[in-house]
């Protein structure tokens, strides 16, 4: 899931599940009127909640904006209008002065005198505004690029839409603040939403919060490259950089994608953009769009590693008949995928050691660690990083024996107790004790198997 999503929905009663699930930045809409969408335009109580779930909000200025074709919506009469009821919308809501407020050319205008007459609409939009908020411009790359180069717009939102003029040299010069990509639904919520990519030359893109509207919240990590398949019939994403690694989906052609690392001609991927990988494919497939990987990756890091940046994440279960994406990801990682409500502390260990470069047991079994003697046995002098294997068994209603197991990463241990770094665990991403030897937890009893230490890293990123 990206970490920035618009929508013309009021999504104010989802922002907890959008934070869990990742978002960090919900774009929405200032307008005149709400016509055929009665939730587009962002209302206090919506800015108050998404605040008060540790989301920002980004504010875009859309009645219609030339949606069409109509230039006519450009008039300087609509500049002023415009301006005047954004700036209303602005201070009514309590956005907080030095944000930003877009405002949307939604058509891909090429004429001369259309793009004067936008040039025109953001020249009065500019002197309305008068500095409160920097001026954005959402549209094609082409009418961005010429507001940018006569210096009527401090932010620009690069359209979703690839084949508009001008879209593929505006991304490759990196100049956008962010770039939209193409329209989905949420899982099981159902409101329709776009994903976007942040360009980490920009410290920020003008979003702000109601809490503390004096403090950026930075977003973005550096950008190493970006990337675009030009395979024709799609390229595997594969869980490592081999065609030995099993496949987790196919990546359409024109597809976007940034790129980690390299290894061996294959190149890790982050397919989402929201900066975590999500697999590998052959480079040879890939066409450089913007920026560039300097070096083959000379260093990995351990599957602890992984799952320790995972518990920063917060990932937990959503309730109802959802998914979390990132759980729904742990799960490509073994035989097949399947949803958060399937036990998911083996899948999660086979992401995080996958991650790694090596092989899990491709299995959900979390006794699948113990059953196929994965990797090293180091029970006698476990340590920090390895993988602990219990068998647990529990009482059924009707009075037999439940028998199933658990997996995760040793966080620390003693006589008694190991501490877990797990998935699953209080239907979570988390670090819980569990009995050294055997012993009850909660209503079932655990009974240690193993502990496994991977196989084939070098010493240093060994945990």
């Amino acid at each position: 899931m990206t970490k920035v999503i618009d929508t013309a929905n009021n999504v104010g009663d989802y922002a907890e599940e959008l934070y869990r699930s990742g978002v960090r930045c919900v774009m929405r809409y200032y307008n005149h009127r709400n016509v055929t969408l009665p939730e587009k335009r962002l209302t206090h109580s919506e800015a108050e909640k998404l605040t008060e779930a540790g989301l920002s909000i980004g504010v875009v200025f859309q009645q219609r904006g030339g949606a069409g074709g109509h230039i006519a919506d450009f008039e300087p009469s609509d500049a002023r209008r415009d301006a005047e009821r954004a700036l209303e919308l602005a201070d009514a809501l309590g956005q907080p002065g030095g944000s930003a407020i877009s405002f949307a050319v939604d058509h891909d205008f090429v004429r001369i005198s259309e793009l004067e007459a936008i040039q025109s609409y953001f020249d009065i939009l500019q002197t309305t505004l008068d500095g409160r908020f920097r001026l954005g411009a959402y549209g094609s790359g082409h009418v961005l690029g010429r507001l940018q180069r006569d210096g009527l717009s401090d932010l620009s939102w690069l359209s979703q839409s690839t084949g508009w003029t001008g879209h593929a040299s505006f991304l490759a010069s990196q100049e956008w603040a962010l770039s939209q990509g193409p329209v989905a639904q949420w899982p099981r919520l159902g409101f329709a939403y776009d994903g976007n990519r942040i360009n980490s030359g920009f410290s920020d893109f003008g979003q702000f919060n109601l809490a503390a509207p004096t403090e950026t919240q930075h977003l973005s990590s550096p950008t190493r490259a970006l990337y675009r398949v030009i395979a024709r019939s799609g390229l595997n994403l594969r869980r490592g950089p081999s065609s030995e690694f099993s496949v987790i989906r196919t990546l359409g052609r024109d597809t976007i994608v940034d790129g980690l690392s390299f290894e061996n001609g294959w190149v890790q991927v982050d397919v989402d953009g929201d900066e975590y990988a999500d697999g590998y494919v052959f480079g040879g497939y890939l066409q450089l769009v913007a920026g560039g990987l300097d070096a083959p990756a000379t260093s990995c890091q351990s599957p602890f590693a992984y799952a320790r940046h995972e518990l920063a994440k917060n990932v937990s279960e959503v309730a109802g008949p959802g998914s979390h994406p990132r759980i729904t990801l742990y799960h490509a990682s073994t035989d097949k995928g399947a949803p958060d409500a399937v036990p998911w502390c083996s899948s999660f260990v086979n992401w995080c050691v996958e991650q790694s470069g090596l092989i899990g047991t491709d299995s959900k079994w979390a006794m699948s660690w113990h059953d196929t003697k994965w990797g090293e046995d180091v029970s006698q002098a476990p340590q920090e990083g390895d993988i602990a294997v219990y068998e647990r068994r529990w009482r059924k209603k009707d009075g037999s024996v439940g028998i199933g197991g658990h997996v995760g990463f040793v966080a620390s241990l003693d006589a008694q107790s190991i501490s877990l770094l797990g998935g699953n665990q209080n239907d979570r991403v988390s670090i819980s004790p569990y009995p050294r030897d055997a012993g009850d937890k909660g209503s079932q009893t655990y009974r240690l198997l193993s502990i496994r230490r991977p196989v084939g890293l070098p010493a240093e990123v060994s945990a």
